[in-house]
Order: structure tokens, then C-alpha cells, then sequence
């Protein structure tokens, strides 16, 4: 008989822990009673040979010394089977990790841990290692079982580190974005990028950058790209001059970064312009003037301490089909409804008049434009003896830039999907998930054992997220994966994040009637931590609550995986017709 899991690449060991651990038989797990079994049929030798598709088992004695070793083992680290047998465990790890592994030995701990491990060629691997225990005939033996992480933490520290590089690039986005593959080909071009030069996407794809850029520029524009793609620099910026298809010439500011794959090779090219031809710089403090208010691009208008408009200038007039000459002496309420001026205008006065800030961003329909993403202030206007006198408001069109935020935000999930770990909750991530789905299916068909699913989604999540706040719901997706993580905590078990705010657990060797009891740890789990939920539109709930399907199947031809999820899923929405707050299974 051959038992074990397929993951990723690691290894197991066997030790006696330093003190007698001697657990009642009705505290034993079935995993104790197993390896025990194995140890009493088979010997040492024949324990290696069933354990060995675990992660590389080692069998030592009370002393730390190595008595059995199984292939998987010998293969991560490099050794030869004959130069392991005799050896002290502690010389598998560095010189600064002895003392640690001797203290988590004397300790008999079970509770996981990371190490460094010694590779025959004296290199290291970093491992995550879960340890266990089982007893044969009054000795006690330490099972502990090795995850390669090596790859994962380089992968994690290379995410991080392109996503603050992406974050920094577009912080610094003026207004013309445009993506293009390093031979110069162009992949994408903003709406304003191509207002700027006057050309239309498809007219781009047919010019080179050397065909938009002035003459005297070109030499050192190329000097620099080519330096960024043989990797001397990361990004650049150049103030340089275009060449627009009319054949006006206009400076720009150019901020370029570099977008690298997965194996660290150049992949494309972010381009960042912005037109300086015509700078407007405004005063710090805006004045009540004229002049002022009409040479601005911006959206300004100037409201007195009774919500009458004195003044707005020809982009704000034009936002909203009117013209300059229609606002002055009329109410706010007047022109846009006492909805928008009680609900909108009149708390962001009030926060002005108390000299708090009073800014914010939203989409907008103007007038011609279509939606655009604005971002609004208003600053009081006080008199010489600081008498409150009045408001005014600015409007900046930013949809460039949220335009840029959202492009990055899809950039970063490229980048994270690399990654085996949920950026946000550091859990198990979908693509992870889903490896383990096909590997966890395909040993249950060969073992024909149940495999469960069970499938989570918080209530009201949606309605949490208008009422917190974003950032707030982040923290709350948070709590839940720990919580999740804190209950589903066999070593077979997988929590991930399967998108949004659903979460997922993956439960091997578990019958309907086994997933649905975790299922309702979980649930009961989420409901004790109590964490707000003002929001639910529920007299009687008032904190944050899931519902959860469950779906167990023994795999064979005549059922796939994509079945075990949809079953799932399908129950968690009966459970959310049902009255949420629940576990529905079949």
C-alpha cells in the first residue's frame, strides 16, 4: 500500500522528541494510528517506501540520528542515501539555525515553522516544515513534513518590489499613457495621448516613435531607451519636443518604465507624457477674480454663505450646458435640485465652513464629454476679520489618471497571478487553488476517496464596501482569511481566496457530513469575532456574517471537477435565497 499527496516539492523527517509524549488513545489521530500501523508491519525501511510520495520522509531516533530516508528526500537536498544514515539532523541545517531546531526538538512542538536547510553543494533552500508525532512500542517519533519555499519567497519579494515601481510610475503620470512592445511596436494608446499629437490609434500604428519626435531630440530619446532595455536604468524621464500631425511642435514631459515578465526579461514599455507646451500656473490661494476664474481649465465656481452663485467660469458653465452668464444670483438648489444640494453640496460646505478638508473624487457626466472622473474641492472664502463669506469650488478632470490607476491595478494582478500567495490576504491564491483542485482530484480517483469543497461568501460584502470604505473592507477580508485559516488547520486542508469576496476551502479524504461540520465551524467562527456591520439593511444583524456551500464527491468517470464546484456554488446561493447567515449541503 502507497499513501501520500502530491504538492510541491519538499520533504518529511522522523525524530523522538527530547521528553516522553505519551497521548490517550482517544486523542490519537487517525494519521498517529496509521504511521504506527506502517512502523509495526513494515520496519523503518518500509515506512520510507509507503511515505514516499509525502515530501521526502526522514526517521531518526531519540538521539537525532538518521535511520531511514526515502528518495524524495535525498533528491532535494542532493545526498546520497549511504552518506545520510548515522547523520545528526541538526548537520541538515546551517550553523545559525542549530540551536533553533534543538529548542523546536526539546519542545516537541506542532506547531509549523520555516528553516534553512544545508544542500550537499553547501547551498541553501528555504522550507516550511509542519511537524506531527506517532508512537510504536513506547518510543515516540517526530514527523515533520517539508515544503520547498525558495521559489515562492523570491517570487513574493520580485512582486512587491515591480508593483511599488509600477505604483511610483503611475503616481507620476501626467496625461498621454501609451504602451508599446520593446522592437517599438505600439500594444495601446490613451484617448488624450492621441489628442496630444493629433493622431488617431490607428494612424500610430502605422509611425514610429522617431516619427512623432523632433528631429534634435531623437538621438538622445533612443540613448536612453536602449539604456533602460539593457537594463543600466529602470525608467527615465526627458522633457523633449513631438512633432503633431499638423506639424506643430510641442514639448512634453516623457516618463518611461520598463515592464518586466516573470523571468525578469523586458517585456513592454510604459510611456507617460504630458503637454507643457502652455503651463497655466495658478495662484496657491484662489482670489475672487475674474481674470483668474477664466483662464483656468479647471471647473471653478464661487458660492456666497447663502448658496448663491456669484461666479463660475466657462469650463464649469460648459460641464453642465450653460454658459457663465446663467449661474450668478441663482440658488444652488435652483439649478441642480435640492437633492444634490442637501446631499452632496451642503455637508462639503459645512466641512469648508469648519475648516476641515473638503475634498473629493467621483465620475461625473458632462455635458459633451461623456463621464469623467473629477476631482472636487471647496475652500471657504473669509473676509479680513475671518467671517465666513462663502465657497469655492474647483473641479480637476482626472480621468487620465484614474485611467492609469486602473490599468495598474490590472498590471499588479498580472504580476501577482506569478504568485502562488492573494496579495491582499496572503493566503492561497486562485491559481494556486486550482493546481491543487486537478492534483488533490486525481489522487482521489486513483484512491477513489472523497474529495470536499466548500465555498464561502460574505453577506452583504458589497453594501459593507459603501459603508466602510474600501481600505476597511480590505482589513475585513483580512480577519476572514485568518479566521478560515485558524479553523480548516489540517495539514491537508487549503484555504484560498477565490475571488473578490468569496473564499474557498479545499478539504481532502472529507464526506459530505465531515465538510459540512467545518463548514459550520467556519461560519459559527465568523459570527462569534463579531466584526460591525451597520450596513446589513437587517433589524437583526448587525455584524458581518457568510453563507457557505458544500459539495463532496468520490471521483470517477462520470464526474469532473468542474461539477464538485458548481455544486458548491450552486448551494451557497441556496443558502443566500435561504436567509443568509447559514451552511447549505446535499
Amino acid at each position: 500500500m502507497r499513501v501520500g499527496r502530491s504538492r510541491v516539492q519538499g520533504g518529511v523527517f522522523y525524530t523522538k522528541p527530547l521528553f516522553r509524549w505519551r497521548p490517550q488513545l482517544d486523542e490519537r489521530n487517525k494519521l498517529e494510528i496509521f504511521l504506527e500501523t506502517l512502523f509495526l508491519e513494515h520496519g523503518p525501511e518500509g515506512l520510507m517506501e509507503n511515505l514516499s510520495s509525502l515530501f521526502g520522509p526522514l526517521l531518526l531516533t531519540k538521539d537525532g540520528i538518521i535511520i531511514g530516508v526515502n528518495d524524495a528526500f535525498l533528491e532535494m537536498l542532493g545526498y546520497q542515501r549511504e552518506a545520510v544514515y548515522g547523520m545528526q539532523a541538526v548537520e541538515l541545517v546551517p550553523d545559525n539555525h542549530k540551536y533553533r531546531l534543538s529548542e523546536i526538538f526539546a519542545k516537541s512542538s506542532t506547531e509549523p515553522y520555516l528553516i534553512d536547510l544545508l544542500k550537499r553543494d553547501d547551498s541553501l533552500l528555504r522550507a516550511r516544515v509542519a511537524p506531527k508525532y506517532f508512537h510504536v512500542q513506547d518510543e515516540d517519533y517526530r514527523l515533520a513534513e517539508f515544503v520547498n519555499i525558495t521559489e515562492t519567497q523570491l517570487a513574493d519579494r520580485g512582486l512587491s518590489e515591480s508593483e511599488e515601481k509600477y505604483k511610483a510610475i503611475f503616481t507620476d503620470a501626467a496625461v498621454g499613457i501609451a504602451r508599446f512592445a520593446t522592437d517599438g511596436t505600439w500594444l495601446d494608446v490613451n484617448e488624450k495621448f492621441c489628442s496630444i499629437l493629433g493622431y488617431t490609434q490607428a494612424e500610430l500604428q502605422s509611425l514610429t516613435i522617431a516619427d512623432i519626435t523632433h528631429p534634435a531630440d531623437i538621438e538622445k530619446d533612443t540613448t536612453l531607451i536602449m539604456e533602460t532595455l539593457a537594463g543600466i536604468r529602470d525608467s527615465y524621464s526627458l522633457d523633449k519636443r513631438y512633432v503633431r500631425k499638423n506639424g506643430d511642435v510641442i514639448w512634453g514631459r516623457l516618463s518611461i518604465s520598463l515592464i518586466r515578465d516573470a523571468d525578469g526579461k523586458p517585456s513592454d514599455i510604459i510611456a507617460f507624457v504630458e503637454d507643457i507646451s502652455e503651463r497655466v500656473s495658478l495662484n496657491s490661494r484662489l482670489q475672487l477674480s475674474d481674470q483668474i476664474v477664466s483662464s483656468s481649465t479647471d471647473l471653478l465656481a464661487i458660492i456666497d454663505e447663502h448658496g448663491v452663485y456669484l461666479a463660475t467660469n466657462e469650463p464649469y458653465a460648459k460641464a453642465f450646458g450653460k454658459t457663465p452668464e446663467f449661474f450668478p444670483g441663482k440658488f444652488v438648489k435652483d439649478v441642480f435640485g435640492e437633492s444634490i444640494d442637501i446631499n452632496i453640496m451642503q455637508p462639503m460646505v459645512e466641512k469648508a465652513r469648519q475648516g476641515l478638508p473638503a475634498i473629493y473624487s467621483d465620475w461625473f457626466n458632462i455635458v459633451g464629454q461623456g463621464r469623467r472622473y473629477l476631482n472636487v474641492s471647496y475652500a471657504p472664502l473669509q473676509s479680513a476679520d475671518s467671517t465666513y463669506r462663502g465657497v469655492a469650488i474647483s473641479a480637476r478632470d482626472i480621468t487620465d489618471l484614474k485611467v492609469a490607476e486602473i490599468e495598474m491595478r490590472e498590471l499588479n494582478e498580472k504580476l501577482e497571478s506569478y504568485s502562488f500567495v492573494d496579495g491582499l490576504t496572503k493566503i492561497t491564491n486562485r491559481r494556486m487553488l486550482d493546481e491543487s483542485i486537478a492534483k488533490e482530484w486525481n489522487r482521489s480517483l486513483r484512491a477513489q476517496s472523497p474529495l470536499a469543497f466548500i465555498m464561502i461568501d460574505l453577506d452583504y460584502f458589497k453594501k459593507y464596501n459603501d459603508h466602510y470604505g474600501h481600505q476597511q473592507g480590505d482589513e475585513c477580508l483580512k480577519k476572514i482569511a485568518n479566521i478560515l485559516n485558524g479553523v480548516a488547520h489540517r495539514s491537508t486542508d487549503l484555504v484560498a481566496r477565490y475571488g473578490g469576496e468569496e473564499f474557498a476551502i479545499l478539504t481532502p479524504y472529507a464526506n459530505i457530513e465531515q465538510a459540512t461540520q467545518l463548514a459550520q465551524i467556519c461560519r459559527a467562527a465568523i459570527e462569534e469575532e463579531a466584526i460591525p456591520h451597520a450596513a446589513t439593511g437587517e433589524a437583526n444583524l448587525n455584524t458581518v456574517t457568510v453563507s457557505i456551500g458544500v459539495n463532496s464527491l468520490i471521483p470517477d468517470e462520470n464526474n469532473s471537477i468542474a461539477q464538485l464546484i458548481q455544486g458548491a456554488d450552486q448551494l451557497l446561493y441556496k443558502a443566500k435565497n435561504a436567509g443568509r447567515n447559514r451552511v447549505c449541503s446535499e
